[in-house]
């Protein structure tokens, strides 16, 4: 049977620690830092960069790196205390550096940086956050950037999460305020599930009509999880036919 706990709402268990998923009521703290998680450190060219632990990365860049306007980094360090704070509810965080190894301190427990990687994957997985760290082929990982911005063009009149509260309480008959106790995840699973009845409810009766009710996906189907690069993955075929006709991508 599957884990239900992300269905539930319920917190994570990890060293006696709870990792809670964060409420709709926070999700706009949570998608303000969670940038702190998502950065690509193995694309570094620098062999110590690569050799760093996710968690010292990001202490490493926080305190040392700016970009080109002299600008520091260390907001990512005040992003990482700001999701830990909120997914362990726990106003005090703590770091400690030992013989180049950087802990967290969260009530009393250490956490090395082995640690980090397991909760990150855990805070990612618990709010649907999409990551991969497999490198690309330089090749293929343009054709997914060409591929992501057409078809950011193209869907360019998506809803925003503002939208998208304000249809998921219209959808569901509740006030704006009824949603801020559900968590991420089951705000968009819920809004996911309810997309797919209402699709086959409006192609039910036609489909029917014409004796072609088996191609209507039952608003019950299960839905595979997609995978990072899922979106673009089954819009290919469509995206090679139009940009091969309008030659917008191809090379001189």
């Amino acid at each position: 049977m599957d884990n239900l706990n992300n269905t539930w709402g319920l917190p994570v268990i990890y060293k006696t620690l709870s990792i809670y998923p964060v409420k709709m009521k926070d999700c706009d703290i949570f998608y303000n830092s969670i940038n702190c998680l998502l950065i690509e450190k193995n694309k570094s060219q620098d062999i110590q960069i690569l050799k760093m632990s996710y968690l010292y990365f990001l202490f490493y860049i926080g305190m040392n790196a700016t970009d080109e306007s002299g600008y520091k980094f260390s907001y990512l360090i005040d992003n990482l205390k700001d999701i830990l704070s909120l997914v362990f509810q726990e106003d005090k965080i703590m770091w400690k550096s030992d013989n180049n190894r950087i802990f967290i301190v969260i009530k009393n427990i250490e956490l090395n940086e082995q640690d980090f990687d397991n909760i990150k994957k855990i805070i990612l997985s618990q709010n649907l956050i999409k990551y991969s760290e497999n490198i690309l082929d330089a090749e293929l990982e343009q054709k997914i950037k060409e591929a992501e911005e057409f078809l950011a063009q193209r869907n360019n009149d998506n809803a925003t999460l503002e939208e998208n509260i304000f249809a998921f309480a219209a959808s569901m008959n509740k006030f704006p305020d009824e949603i801020k106790e559900l968590t991420i995840y089951q705000f968009k699973k819920i809004l996911e599930r309810k997309n797919l009845l209402k699709t086959w409810e409006v192609y039910l009766y036609p489909a029917l009509k014409g004796g072609e009710q088996d191609k209507i996906k039952h608003w019950l189907s299960h839905i595979p999880e997609q995978g990072m690069y899922d979106h673009v993955i089954m819009s290919m075929d469509e995206f090679n036919k139009i940009t091969s006709d309008s030659g917008i991508f191809n090379k001189a």
